[in-house]
């Protein structure tokens, strides 16, 4: 029968030929490509830091460098067993507690067997890790088996018969199936098997349809060792050698797990230090790898002259088959027992046989399976008994020849490389003692051997010794002379060299151990036509600590946080002093708050300012801004209160845009706080609202820093009720007194006190001025076309003493307390608090309304109230009084001949209504008309509906002044002012 090639894909793929011998390591071209770098393995480059990569990936890398700090020696024992049950599912299940799983302890020796015995016990018999390689769950003779789809049930089956098997707590992390192949591997608990990846590769029909190949799992054993299994079944025939080596290096070239996890630290020297994502990694990236399967490799002699030399050997006097014996069956008698003097003679039967095994031909020849290693066989062939024998050969028609094909070898990462040298160095010493033979004894030997053959026997018996020629074995084609004959020794298949049990690899934290423990068959299961064969090994690697990793990778994130920080752009901030009100005893926390933007003390109109020096004390350039947030009036965002102006020293800087500091830069930002708003005042005298802020300094790149701004509210009479400030006594330290006692709710005067003194304040100016005809110094020293003081479009310097003076009247007013010493500015500035007061009120003093409600001034009045009605006339008189203060001024100055006229005392008042221009010097002034306006304007506006003007309103008025509203408010004042 034709051996079925592989379909060829291309000239460099899958072309097979009979005489080609194909390595277990396949070609690099036929490799899939290799990533750049597998996760978990050594690096001897500079290692990195948070400035060249991101912090996980620093953390990652620096905690691979420091492997050897976490990292001791680790033992574990391993079982594998591999068997080919030839479709004979049901009898092969029940077979597996009997080989395949440790002996069950007796309850005597539970009972009577110290901890030392137990312990002894455990370590002999039972192991960390179970590998079960089967082969043949289902028929692959049948094409039709392996078109279709797997019954899943299959796995399941022989995953529960093994389960039952072991003893309790073992769990099976892997069960891979391809077609007739199954792998199934256990671990114990405890054993810290992580990343297990699992693969299949097909190497049958076409070289690719699963009937044979291989079915591989990796583990990652202590978060270091890569440890692979690998289940196969290869090509049949005696003489498809070739197809075997093929088969078994597709199943290393192709077979290919998914990347490891990246908590996996690796061993290999090779493999990169990095979290780089890889396709997956290939059987060349495990540390152990074990094989396992039917690789069906035969002996290459004759089929009847193999059982002969085996006969005596045979167990004839076993019981029946395991299907119907009712007890234990009798284990057959040892070769010694039975042959006293056999059992030399045995072991040089098997010698002698071995000697014409393929696989050990292949790999002394270093055609395939390069860096494997197999322990010594010392067991009969395992193929091909009939079922229900231990002892009897194939008796069907094919008579199958007896053969060891079901086999266990490992591999070490790096053996390869290890046997290329070890080839290399015999070759050379082979050369050099060539050269050193005379050329005569090599003509002599080649005589020898030709005149030999003639006589040459199929089968000699030496005598009973320990010597390799006792048995002679050969083919009858080319018989071959024996004895001590050097001719002969050129010729015939060398010994069987069987390898050390122990294989090491070095890595830079210590040594991998494999030690292979026992290497046997069970001749007495008789299940299948196949007998399993199991072998044990204990294994010795560096693992993790995980205590030990735990605290590295604590010390790595405390490093990466701490240069993180470094590499960070830092900006320090630098604020003014805190300003904590006198008499107030702060805690000393909030002294040493650093990034406290403490205003102390705020009053209405009075500006107060704080300054913050910004500096790049990092490595790197930092951009700032200020970040806006929501309002809660509003869709629009803010960046503050409105009372809190925030400025940079350089104009072209916005808060929101900000700039960018580069290392040792600096810049000013000057912080402004003021309430000009009357609406705003009665939210902080009832408390509902504050002064406090949080601004928010953001830093691209690194840590924002939040600024915290304080500041205390101190009442004020602005936006107060008329009939609130009634109620407040003389003596009690004004308004803000009063509201600090508690808002005592007795009514005390007709009119304001607040009212009554601030007039007084204005006339008292006025005719202190009047009584001189020179203009006062810092009246002279304005120019004659600029405009009102109080306009906020001006931020010359009589501006900011305009705006001292009118906070320091409202202090005065809010406390009861002498007002400011006397300046030019005076009169001006407490016309604007007076008119301030006027339009702040929360009702109206004159409601529009009322206009159209009554027949005339007097009806008016009767509308207000008693307290309106006061307090309008008392305004409407003090006009006039100041008219009257005015005129008598430009009587004695003289209008627009350079004398103070009425603009170098009242013109100040202008842009509190509509505003103005003019000079506060020379020429005419604001006149009488103008004035009136204005406070027309303040005190007659539109509110609410059916308003008493007694001021107990919360309004601020509502709608607009039409024309002619305006106009009859202006007339109505007029002729007030006029009585």
């Amino acid at each position: 029968m034709t051996t079925p090639q592989p379909a060829p894909q291309n000239r460099e793929q899958l072309t097979f030929h009979p005489a080609l011998s194909f390595a277990l390591v396949s070609p690099p071209s036929r490799r899939p490509p290799m990533p750049p770098s597998v996760p978990g393995a050594w690096d001897s480059s500079p290692p990195p830091t948070p400035f060249d990569t991101d912090t996980a990936s620093y953390i990652h890398t620096n905690l691979l460098r420091r492997r050897s700090s976490y990292i001791s020696a680790q033992h574990l024992r391993i079982k594998v067993g591999t068997w080919n049950i030839g479709n004979y599912t049901d009898g092969c299940a029940r077979d597996l507690a009997e080989w395949f799983a440790p002996p069950t302890r007796t309850p005597i020796f539970e009972k009577h067997a110290t901890t030392a015995e137990k312990t002894a016990d455990h370590e002999a018999h039972y192991h960390d890790i179970y590998v079960l390689g089967l082969q043949e769950v289902v028929d692959v003779n049948q094409t039709q088996t392996f078109l279709k789809y797997m019954d899943p049930k299959i796995a399941l089956n022989w995953r529960a018969q093994a389960q039952a098997a072991l003893p309790a707590g073992y769990e099976c992390v892997a069960a891979p199936q391809l077609i007739g192949m199954l792998m199934l591997v256990f671990v114990a608990p405890g054993v810290a098997a992580g990343s297990v990846g699992v693969s299949t590769v097909g190497t049958g029909l076409m070289g690719y349809v699963g009937n044979k190949g291989g079915v591989g799992v990796r583990l990652v054993l202590g978060e270091t060792l890569r440890l692979a299994f690998v289940n196969v079944h290869l090509a049949a025939f005696a003489n498809a050698v070739d197809r075997r080596n093929w088969d078994a290096a597709e199943v290393v070239r192709r077979m290919w797990f998914d990347p490891v996890e990246k908590a996996v630290v690796g061993l290999a020297d090779e493999d990169a230090a990095t979290e780089n994502m890889t396709p997956g990694e290939g059987l060349g990236s495990a540390d152990v790898a074990i094989w396992c399967g039917d690789l069906n490799y035969r002996v290459d002699l004759d089929n009847g002259d193999i059982r002969r030399l085996l006969a005596p050997y045979m167990p004839q006097d076993l019981p029946p088959t395991h299907d119907i014996r009712t007890g234990a069956p009798t284990l057959p008698p040892r070769p010694s027992e039975t042959h006293p003097a056999a059992a030399t003679t045995l072991d040089g039967t098997l010698a002698s046989l071995l000697r014409h095994d393929q696989l050990l031909k292949v790999r002394r020849e270093r055609k395939a399976w390069a860096g494997f290693r197999e322990g010594r066989i010392a067991w009969l062939p395992t193929y091909k008994y009939d079922v229900g024998t231990h002892g009897r050969w194939d008796s069907s028609e094919k008579a199958r020849a007896p053969s060891w094909c079901d086999r266990i070898l490992w591999k070490l990462r790096g053996a390869e490389e290890e046997d290329e040298e070890r080839a290399a160095k015999e070759k050379e010493e082979k050369e050099e003692t060539e050269k050193e033979e005379p050329e005569t004894q090599t003509r002599e030997r080649s005589d020898s051997t030709a005149s030999s053959i003639k006589d040459e026997t199929l089968f000699e018996a030496g005598s009973d010794s320990d010597s390799d020629d006792d048995l002679v074995v050969s083919r009858a084609e080319t018989p071959l002379p024996h004895g001590n004959n050097p001719a002969r020794k050129s010729i015939d298949p060398p010994p069987p060299q069987f390898d050390d049990p122990t294989s090491v690899l070095a890595t830079p934290f210590g040594q991998v151990i494999l030690t292979q423990l026992s290497y046997t068959s069970f001749q007495t299961v008789s299940s299948s036509d196949h007998k399993p064969v199991v072998s044990t090994f204990s294994l010795t690697f560096p693992g993790v600590v995980p205590a030990l990793r735990k605290a590295v990778h604590a010390e790595i994130a405390r490093e990466a946080d701490k240069l993180e920080n470094e590499r960070r752009p830092a900006v320090t901030v630098v604020i003014d002093p805190p300003e904590f009100d006198e008499g107030v005893e702060e805690t000393a926390e909030k002294e040493k708050e650093e990034t406290l933007v403490a205003f102390g003390a705020v009053s209405f109109a009075a500006s107060k300012t704080r300054h913050m020096t910004l500096a790049n004390t990092g490595t790197t350039a930092a951009s700032i801004c200020f970040l806006p947030r929501p309002s809660p009036t509003s869709d629009a965002e803010i960046l503050s209160k409105p009372h809190l102006a925030i400025d940079f020293s350089d104009p072209s800087i916005t808060p929101l845009t900000g700039t960018t500091l580069h290392p040792g830069d600096s810049t000013h930002v000057t912080l402004t706080l003021s309430v000009t708003a009357p609406a705003a005042v009665p939210a902080l005298n009832d408390g509902t609202e504050t002064l406090d802020d949080v601004l928010v300094l953001h830093i691209a790149g690194g840590r924002d820093v939040f600024l915290p701004v304080t500041a205390r509210w101190l009442p004020s009479a602005v936006a107060a009720p008329l009939q609130d400030l009634l109620c407040v006594p003389e003596g009690a330290g004004g308004f803000r007194g009063w509201h600090a006692a508690g808002r005592s709710r007795t009514q005390l005067y007709s009119a304001p006190r607040e009212l009554y003194r601030l007039t007084g304040f204005i006339l008292e100016r006025l005719r202190s001025d009047s009584g001189s005809n020179s203009p006062s110094p810092s009246a002279s020293n304005r120019n004659s076309t600029s405009t009102y003081p109080s306009n906020r479009n001006s931020t010359s310097p009589s501006d900011a003493e305009d705006e001292n003076e009118e906070a320091a009247i409202w202090n005065s007013l809010d406390t009861d307390t002498p007002f400011p010493a006397h300046t030019s500015a005076a009169a001006a500035a407490g016309l604007r608090v007076l008119l301030t007061w006027l339009s702040s009120l929360p009702t109206p003093l004159v409601p529009t309304e009322t206009l159209d409600s009554s027949d005339g001034g007097e009806g008016v009045l009767d509308l207000l109230g008693p307290v309106g009605a006061n307090v309008f006339v008392y305004v409407c008189g003090f006009v006039g009084e100041v008219v009257e203060v005015v005129k008598e001024r430009g009587e004695r100055g003289g209008i627009g001949n350079g004398g103070v006229g009425v603009r170098g005392s009242i013109g100040s008042i202008g842009g509190m209504g509509r505003g103005g221009t003019g000079d506060i010097g020379m020429g005419i002034g604001m006149g009488e008309a103008e004035l009136v306006e204005r406070v027309a304007d303040a005190v007659v506006r539109p509110g609410t509906e059916g308003g008493t003007g007694t001021g107990t309103g919360v309004g601020m008025g509502v709608g607009a002044q039409t024309k002619e509203g305006r106009r009859r408010a202006v007339a109505l004042v007029r002729g007030f002012v006029e009585m």
